[in-house]
């Protein structure tokens, strides 16, 4: 979403920028704004899904989501709901010619009686980019790794 701005007799209005959430929990403060974009902050192979909320109804969130709200959402273990211990992992690799880039992610997640977790590491390299006549962009490459960790513990017992 891009800030909203208008020009008026050499006074610039700029509106506040967009709210920036990460499993509902507020995440564009003073420090947040001082990096961008937003994805070595979160691993894209753990984003579930995105909401967007624009227009009139983004008040809802307060003043500082005048330019509208993203939420980023997390995917989340299950396993917490289980009478016994369950284990799951995975890896990923993905190969791009076009960057000759790679990237690569191995989670782990279980749990059981109430408990759940989701461990995660992931890294990515990759070089300049190639437009479409061959030619290599310049400082379009990047590097970056990540480890994370989401976990739940359920007091009570959860009725469905």
């Amino acid at each position: 979403m891009r800030a909203l701005e208008r020009e008026s007799h050499d006074q610039r209005i700029n509106s506040r920028p967009d709210l920036v959430l990460i499993d509902g929990d507020r995440e564009s403060n003073n420090i947040w704004r001082q990096w961008a974009p937003i994805t070595p902050i979160i691993d894209m192979g753990e984003i579930e899904r995105i909401e967007v909320v624009k227009g009139p109804s983004s008040v809802l969130y307060g003043t500082d989501a005048l330019g509208g709200v993203i939420n980023i959402i997390t995917k989340t273990p299950d396993f917490a709901l289980k009478d016994e211990w369950a284990f799951n992992n995975g890896a990923t690799g993905i190969y791009s010619s076009v960057d000759e880039g790679w990237y690569g992610r191995y989670r782990l997640s279980g749990g059981g009686h109430g408990f759940d977790f989701m461990l995660g590491a992931s890294g990515r390299d990759n070089d300049n980019y190639e437009d479409g006549s061959g030619n290599e962009v310049n400082n379009s490459q990047f590097k970056n790794q990540a480890f994370d960790f989401k976990s739940h513990y359920y007091f009570t017992q959860i009725i469905l």
